[in-house]
């Protein structure tokens, strides 16, 4: 895969679906997704989320283990460009290492890259 969707991920609506996020309940429309990763393996899964909520940068985390899905973890917290760059990229640590999608890792990180520098102050 390739752009913004990866993983089990492949549009907007597949989120909402694995979320479980009912129609008329806050969600971000297709413009305001960034990125969005669902690594789900048979025992476990683990999706990151980062959208823009107007000027704001925010993020959803979340992971399951066997006897679950992702729904009702749908729990969009504020973050900036700044603290997620100044996360390890060492191999074997995180989301793109822990999962295996080590394919939407290159984008993700380019994607952070390019807004530090471009001084992007969303917050």
């Amino acid at each position: 895969m390739s752009g913004k969707y990866w993983g089990s991920f492949a549009s907007l609506e597949d989120v909402r679906r694995e979320f479980e996020i009912s129609e008329g309940e806050d969600f971000p429309g297709e413009d305001a997704i960034l990125f969005a990763s669902y690594n789900a393996e048979p025992y476990a899964g683990d999706a990151l989320v980062l959208f823009l909520d107007g000027d704001r940068l925010m993020e959803v985390r979340a992971g399951h283990c066997s006897c679950d899905g992702l729904e009702g973890s749908w729990a969009p917290m504020p973050v900036t460009w700044e603290a997620i760059a100044m996360r390890p990229r060492e191999t074997g640590y995180g989301h793109f290492h822990d999962h295996g999608d080590a394919d939407a890792e290159p984008t993700f990180w380019a994607m952070v890259d390019l807004a530090q520098t471009e001084g992007r102050d969303i917050q």
